[in-house]
Protein backbone atom coordinates (compact mmCIF):
# COMPACT_ATOMS: atom_id res chain seq x y z
CA UNK A 1 0.00 0.00 0.00
CA UNK A 2 1.20 3.51 -0.76
CA UNK A 3 0.43 6.87 0.76
CA UNK A 4 0.87 5.94 4.43
CA UNK A 5 2.46 8.60 6.64
CA UNK A 6 2.09 10.30 10.03
CA UNK A 7 -1.39 11.52 9.09
CA UNK A 8 -2.67 7.97 8.56
CA UNK A 9 -5.35 6.92 11.03
CA UNK A 10 -6.16 3.21 10.85
CA UNK A 11 -9.15 1.36 12.29
CA UNK A 12 -8.60 -2.32 13.05
CA UNK A 13 -11.89 -4.26 13.03
CA UNK A 14 -10.39 -7.76 12.62
CA UNK A 15 -9.31 -9.86 15.61
CA UNK A 16 -5.56 -10.10 16.11
CA UNK A 17 -5.48 -13.88 15.58
CA UNK A 18 -6.68 -13.31 12.01
CA UNK A 19 -3.80 -12.45 9.70
CA UNK A 20 -6.15 -10.16 7.79
CA UNK A 21 -5.67 -7.67 10.62
CA UNK A 22 -1.99 -7.21 9.77
CA UNK A 23 -2.70 -4.75 6.94
CA UNK A 24 -4.26 -2.30 9.41
CA UNK A 25 -1.92 -3.01 12.32
CA UNK A 26 1.68 -2.88 11.14
CA UNK A 27 1.95 -0.62 8.03
CA UNK A 28 0.30 2.43 9.66
CA UNK A 29 2.44 2.11 12.81
CA UNK A 30 5.61 1.66 10.73
CA UNK A 31 4.72 4.85 8.85
CA UNK A 32 4.29 6.79 12.11
CA UNK A 33 0.50 6.91 11.89
CA UNK A 34 -2.15 6.28 14.51
CA UNK A 35 -4.04 3.08 15.27
CA UNK A 36 -7.61 2.90 16.57
CA UNK A 37 -8.75 -0.40 18.10
CA UNK A 38 -12.46 -0.60 19.01
CA UNK A 39 -13.36 -2.17 22.35
CA UNK A 40 -14.60 -5.73 22.57
CA UNK A 41 -16.97 -6.84 19.82
CA UNK A 42 -18.36 -3.37 19.18
CA UNK A 43 -16.98 -3.46 15.64
CA UNK A 44 -19.75 -5.92 14.78
CA UNK A 45 -22.32 -3.11 15.11
CA UNK A 46 -22.54 -1.22 11.85
CA UNK A 47 -23.70 2.03 13.46
CA UNK A 48 -20.65 2.00 15.73
CA UNK A 49 -18.37 1.40 12.75
CA UNK A 50 -19.62 4.44 10.84
CA UNK A 51 -19.64 6.57 14.00
CA UNK A 52 -16.03 5.63 14.72
CA UNK A 53 -15.08 6.25 11.10
CA UNK A 54 -16.31 9.83 11.36
CA UNK A 55 -15.28 10.63 14.95
CA UNK A 56 -11.72 9.31 14.61
CA UNK A 57 -11.19 10.63 11.07
CA UNK A 58 -10.17 7.14 9.89
CA UNK A 59 -8.22 7.06 6.63
CA UNK A 60 -7.46 3.31 6.49
CA UNK A 61 -9.28 0.15 7.50
CA UNK A 62 -9.17 -3.44 6.26
CA UNK A 63 -12.26 -5.60 5.84
CA UNK A 64 -13.30 -9.07 4.85
CA UNK A 65 -15.84 -9.14 1.98
CA UNK A 66 -18.43 -10.60 4.38
CA UNK A 67 -18.00 -7.64 6.73
CA UNK A 68 -18.10 -5.23 3.78
CA UNK A 69 -21.42 -6.77 2.73
CA UNK A 70 -22.85 -6.00 6.17
CA UNK A 71 -21.76 -2.38 5.82
CA UNK A 72 -23.22 -2.09 2.32
CA UNK A 73 -26.61 -3.11 3.70
CA UNK A 74 -26.45 -0.48 6.46
CA UNK A 75 -28.78 2.54 6.40
CA UNK A 76 -25.73 4.58 7.45
CA UNK A 77 -23.76 3.74 4.29
CA UNK A 78 -24.15 7.25 2.89
CA UNK A 79 -21.84 8.47 5.65
CA UNK A 80 -18.96 6.72 3.90
CA UNK A 81 -18.88 9.37 1.19
CA UNK A 82 -18.34 12.16 3.74
CA UNK A 83 -15.68 10.29 5.72
CA UNK A 84 -11.91 10.62 5.44
CA UNK A 85 -11.51 6.97 4.42
CA UNK A 86 -8.87 6.75 1.70
CA UNK A 87 -7.46 3.19 1.68
CA UNK A 88 -9.46 -0.01 2.03
CA UNK A 89 -7.72 -3.41 1.73
CA UNK A 90 -10.06 -6.36 1.15
CA UNK A 91 -8.96 -9.92 1.90
CA UNK A 92 -9.78 -13.28 3.37
CA UNK A 93 -12.37 -14.18 0.75
CA UNK A 94 -13.16 -13.51 -2.89
CA UNK A 95 -15.11 -10.24 -3.12
CA UNK A 96 -18.01 -10.16 -5.58
CA UNK A 97 -17.60 -7.47 -8.23
CA UNK A 98 -21.14 -6.24 -7.49
CA UNK A 99 -20.12 -5.34 -3.93
CA UNK A 100 -17.07 -3.43 -5.14
CA UNK A 101 -19.26 -1.57 -7.63
CA UNK A 102 -21.75 -0.62 -4.91
CA UNK A 103 -18.95 0.62 -2.68
CA UNK A 104 -17.51 2.80 -5.43
CA UNK A 105 -20.96 4.09 -6.31
CA UNK A 106 -21.16 5.37 -2.73
CA UNK A 107 -17.55 6.49 -2.22
CA UNK A 108 -15.73 6.57 -5.60
CA UNK A 109 -12.52 8.10 -4.21
CA UNK A 110 -11.77 5.20 -1.83
CA UNK A 111 -8.70 3.30 -3.00
CA UNK A 112 -9.29 -0.44 -2.86
CA UNK A 113 -6.51 -3.02 -2.50
CA UNK A 114 -7.24 -6.64 -3.32
CA UNK A 115 -5.40 -8.75 -0.76
CA UNK A 116 -7.30 -11.91 -1.53
CA UNK A 117 -4.69 -14.21 -2.93
CA UNK A 118 -2.23 -16.72 -1.55
CA UNK A 119 -3.73 -18.12 1.60
CA UNK A 120 -0.54 -18.61 3.54
CA UNK A 121 1.50 -15.52 2.67
CA UNK A 122 -0.10 -12.48 1.07
CA UNK A 123 2.93 -10.30 0.40
CA UNK A 124 1.19 -7.21 -0.86
CA UNK A 125 -2.19 -6.23 -2.24
CA UNK A 126 -2.87 -5.25 -5.83
CA UNK A 127 -4.70 -1.91 -6.21
CA UNK A 128 -8.02 -2.06 -8.01
CA UNK A 129 -8.09 0.65 -10.64
CA UNK A 130 -11.00 -0.20 -12.91
CA UNK A 131 -14.68 -0.24 -12.14
CA UNK A 132 -15.44 -3.95 -11.82
CA UNK A 133 -18.88 -4.13 -13.40
CA UNK A 134 -19.04 -7.34 -15.38
CA UNK A 135 -15.56 -8.44 -14.34
CA UNK A 136 -14.74 -11.70 -12.65
CA UNK A 137 -14.41 -11.47 -8.87
CA UNK A 138 -11.69 -12.79 -6.66
CA UNK A 139 -8.62 -11.95 -8.71
CA UNK A 140 -5.58 -11.79 -6.49
CA UNK A 141 -1.88 -11.11 -6.74
CA UNK A 142 1.42 -12.58 -5.65
CA UNK A 143 4.25 -10.09 -5.35
CA UNK A 144 6.98 -10.27 -7.98
CA UNK A 145 9.54 -10.10 -5.14
CA UNK A 146 8.59 -13.63 -4.14
CA UNK A 147 10.26 -15.90 -6.76
CA UNK A 148 12.64 -17.28 -4.13
CA UNK A 149 9.71 -18.19 -1.93
CA UNK A 150 7.03 -19.17 -4.45
CA UNK A 151 7.02 -22.04 -6.87
CA UNK A 152 4.49 -23.04 -9.50
CA UNK A 153 5.23 -26.64 -10.49
CA UNK A 154 5.08 -27.93 -14.08
CA UNK A 155 1.56 -28.39 -15.37
CA UNK A 156 0.01 -31.70 -14.51
CA UNK A 157 -3.48 -33.04 -14.24
CA UNK A 158 -5.27 -32.48 -10.94
CA UNK A 159 -6.45 -35.80 -9.55
CA UNK A 160 -9.09 -34.50 -7.14
CA UNK A 161 -12.60 -34.95 -8.60
CA UNK A 162 -14.55 -31.80 -9.52
CA UNK A 163 -11.56 -29.54 -8.96
CA UNK A 164 -10.49 -26.95 -11.43
CA UNK A 165 -7.02 -27.60 -12.86
CA UNK A 166 -6.51 -24.40 -14.83
CA UNK A 167 -5.69 -21.85 -15.98
CA UNK A 168 -3.47 -21.80 -12.89
CA UNK A 169 -1.45 -24.49 -11.16
CA UNK A 170 -1.13 -25.31 -7.49
CA UNK A 171 1.36 -22.96 -5.83
CA UNK A 172 3.92 -24.08 -3.27
CA UNK A 173 6.06 -22.09 -0.82
CA UNK A 174 9.74 -22.97 -1.13
CA UNK A 175 10.97 -21.34 2.06
CA UNK A 176 11.51 -23.69 4.97
CA UNK A 177 8.12 -24.45 6.59
CA UNK A 178 7.81 -23.31 10.19
CA UNK A 179 5.47 -26.17 11.04
CA UNK A 180 6.27 -29.85 11.33
CA UNK A 181 2.78 -30.94 10.36
CA UNK A 182 -0.88 -30.93 11.33
CA UNK A 183 -1.63 -32.27 14.81
CA UNK A 184 -3.02 -35.79 14.63
CA UNK A 185 -3.48 -35.64 10.84
CA UNK A 186 -0.61 -37.48 9.10
CA UNK A 187 -2.46 -37.77 5.78
CA UNK A 188 -3.15 -34.04 5.67
CA UNK A 189 0.48 -33.37 6.60
CA UNK A 190 1.69 -35.58 3.75
CA UNK A 191 -0.53 -33.72 1.31
CA UNK A 192 0.74 -30.32 2.41
CA UNK A 193 4.44 -30.86 3.16
CA UNK A 194 5.83 -32.26 -0.08
CA UNK A 195 9.26 -33.45 -1.12
CA UNK A 196 8.32 -34.29 -4.72
CA UNK A 197 7.73 -30.74 -5.98
CA UNK A 198 11.19 -29.13 -5.74
CA UNK A 199 14.16 -31.53 -5.72
CA UNK A 200 15.94 -31.60 -2.37
CA UNK A 201 13.45 -29.35 -0.61
CA UNK A 202 10.36 -29.71 1.55
CA UNK A 203 7.72 -27.27 0.36
CA UNK A 204 4.28 -26.34 1.59
CA UNK A 205 1.78 -27.10 -1.18
CA UNK A 206 -1.06 -24.63 -0.91
CA UNK A 207 -4.62 -24.89 -2.12
CA UNK A 208 -4.08 -21.89 -4.38
CA UNK A 209 -3.94 -21.88 -8.15
CA UNK A 210 -1.39 -19.46 -9.59
CA UNK A 211 0.39 -18.58 -12.81
CA UNK A 212 3.27 -16.29 -13.84
CA UNK A 213 2.62 -13.38 -16.17
CA UNK A 214 4.96 -11.90 -18.78
CA UNK A 215 6.49 -9.52 -16.20
CA UNK A 216 7.48 -12.34 -13.87
CA UNK A 217 4.69 -11.69 -11.36
CA UNK A 218 3.04 -14.62 -9.64
CA UNK A 219 -0.66 -14.02 -10.20
CA UNK A 220 -3.22 -15.73 -8.00
CA UNK A 221 -6.02 -17.27 -10.09
CA UNK A 222 -8.33 -19.11 -7.73
CA UNK A 223 -8.57 -21.60 -4.91
CA UNK A 224 -8.29 -25.20 -6.05
CA UNK A 225 -11.49 -25.88 -4.14
CA UNK A 226 -13.18 -22.58 -4.99
CA UNK A 227 -14.65 -23.85 -8.24
CA UNK A 228 -16.61 -27.07 -8.51
CA UNK A 229 -17.24 -29.11 -11.62
CA UNK A 230 -20.64 -30.69 -12.13
CA UNK A 231 -22.12 -32.21 -15.28
CA UNK A 232 -18.90 -31.20 -17.09
CA UNK A 233 -19.60 -27.56 -16.19
CA UNK A 234 -17.26 -25.54 -13.97
CA UNK A 235 -19.22 -23.53 -11.41
CA UNK A 236 -17.82 -20.69 -9.33
CA UNK A 237 -19.63 -20.70 -6.00
CA UNK A 238 -18.77 -17.01 -5.57
CA UNK A 239 -20.32 -16.06 -8.91
CA UNK A 240 -23.34 -18.22 -8.16
CA UNK A 241 -23.78 -16.28 -4.93
CA UNK A 242 -23.63 -13.05 -6.91
CA UNK A 243 -26.53 -14.16 -9.08
CA UNK A 244 -28.59 -14.90 -5.99
CA UNK A 245 -27.70 -11.53 -4.44
CA UNK A 246 -29.12 -9.83 -7.53
CA UNK A 247 -32.58 -11.38 -7.02
CA UNK A 248 -35.31 -9.01 -5.79
CA UNK A 249 -35.61 -9.01 -2.02
CA UNK A 250 -32.28 -10.78 -1.41
CA UNK A 251 -29.80 -8.84 0.71
CA UNK A 252 -27.05 -11.46 1.02
CA UNK A 253 -26.31 -14.97 -0.20
CA UNK A 254 -23.57 -17.56 -0.19
CA UNK A 255 -23.21 -20.98 -1.78
CA UNK A 256 -21.50 -23.98 -0.21
CA UNK A 257 -20.79 -27.46 -1.56
CA UNK A 258 -22.05 -30.32 0.60
CA UNK A 259 -21.75 -34.11 0.66
CA UNK A 260 -24.75 -35.74 -1.02
CA UNK A 261 -24.32 -39.48 -0.42
CA UNK A 262 -20.81 -39.60 -1.81
CA UNK A 263 -21.49 -37.05 -4.55
CA UNK A 264 -21.69 -33.35 -3.89
CA UNK A 265 -24.44 -30.81 -4.06
CA UNK A 266 -24.64 -27.03 -3.87
CA UNK A 267 -26.55 -25.39 -1.04
CA UNK A 268 -27.56 -21.75 -1.31
CA UNK A 269 -28.09 -19.76 1.90
CA UNK A 270 -30.08 -16.61 1.33
CA UNK A 271 -30.91 -13.61 3.52
CA UNK A 272 -34.09 -11.83 2.48
CA UNK A 273 -35.21 -8.29 3.20
CA UNK A 274 -38.17 -9.41 5.33
CA UNK A 275 -38.04 -10.43 8.99
CA UNK A 276 -39.05 -13.71 10.54
CA UNK A 277 -39.52 -17.12 8.91
CA UNK A 278 -40.03 -17.22 5.15
CA UNK A 279 -43.13 -18.95 3.85
CA UNK A 280 -42.80 -21.90 1.49
CA UNK A 281 -44.47 -19.81 -1.19
CA UNK A 282 -41.64 -17.30 -0.97
CA UNK A 283 -39.07 -20.11 -1.17
CA UNK A 284 -40.78 -21.43 -4.29
CA UNK A 285 -40.70 -17.95 -5.83
CA UNK A 286 -37.01 -17.68 -4.98
CA UNK A 287 -36.31 -21.02 -6.65
CA UNK A 288 -38.30 -20.02 -9.70
CA UNK A 289 -36.47 -16.70 -10.02
CA UNK A 290 -33.15 -18.53 -9.76
CA UNK A 291 -34.09 -21.01 -12.49
CA UNK A 292 -34.97 -18.10 -14.78
CA UNK A 293 -31.44 -16.70 -14.47
CA UNK A 294 -29.30 -19.84 -14.43
CA UNK A 295 -28.98 -22.93 -16.62
CA UNK A 296 -30.16 -26.19 -15.05
CA UNK A 297 -26.57 -27.42 -14.58
CA UNK A 298 -25.80 -24.49 -12.25
CA UNK A 299 -28.95 -24.45 -10.11
CA UNK A 300 -28.46 -24.97 -6.36
CA UNK A 301 -29.73 -28.30 -5.10
CA UNK A 302 -30.90 -26.75 -1.83
CA UNK A 303 -32.03 -23.21 -1.04
CA UNK A 304 -32.18 -22.27 2.64
CA UNK A 305 -33.29 -18.92 4.01
CA UNK A 306 -31.48 -17.61 7.09
CA UNK A 307 -31.85 -14.47 9.19
CA UNK A 308 -28.14 -13.64 8.83
CA UNK A 309 -25.02 -15.23 7.39
CA UNK A 310 -23.03 -16.25 10.50
CA UNK A 311 -19.36 -15.33 10.54
CA UNK A 312 -16.30 -16.92 12.05
CA UNK A 313 -13.98 -15.05 14.39
CA UNK A 314 -12.01 -14.08 11.27
CA UNK A 315 -15.06 -12.28 9.83
CA UNK A 316 -15.62 -14.88 7.12
CA UNK A 317 -18.89 -16.62 6.39
CA UNK A 318 -19.11 -19.64 8.71
CA UNK A 319 -19.93 -22.22 6.05
CA UNK A 320 -19.66 -25.21 8.36
CA UNK A 321 -22.16 -23.71 10.76
CA UNK A 322 -24.58 -23.05 7.91
CA UNK A 323 -24.29 -26.66 6.77
CA UNK A 324 -24.67 -27.98 10.30
CA UNK A 325 -27.81 -25.95 10.93
CA UNK A 326 -29.25 -27.16 7.64
CA UNK A 327 -28.32 -30.75 8.63
CA UNK A 328 -26.04 -31.12 5.64
CA UNK A 329 -22.62 -32.74 5.67
CA UNK A 330 -19.58 -30.79 4.59
CA UNK A 331 -17.81 -31.99 1.46
CA UNK A 332 -14.19 -31.55 0.44
CA UNK A 333 -15.20 -28.21 -1.06
CA UNK A 334 -16.69 -26.72 2.11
Amino acid sequence: MVGLDRTTRALCVSPFHFDGSFATLFPPVAAGGSLVIPPGESQLFRRYFFRTLARERITLTGLSPSYLRLLLASPHLAGLADSALDILPLGGEACPASDIAKLWDTAPRVRLFNQYGPTETTIRGEPLRDHPRGSRPGRGHLDREAPSGQHVPPRRRERTPHRRAGPGRRAAHRRRPLMSGYWGAPKLTAQALRTDVVPGQTVYRTGDLARRDHDGNYVYVDRADGVVKRHAVRISLVELGEVLCALPGVTAATCVAYDDDGDFGIAAFVVTAGRGPVEQRSLAELGRATSERLPATMLPDVIETVDVLPMTSSNKVDERRLLAEARLRASGHA
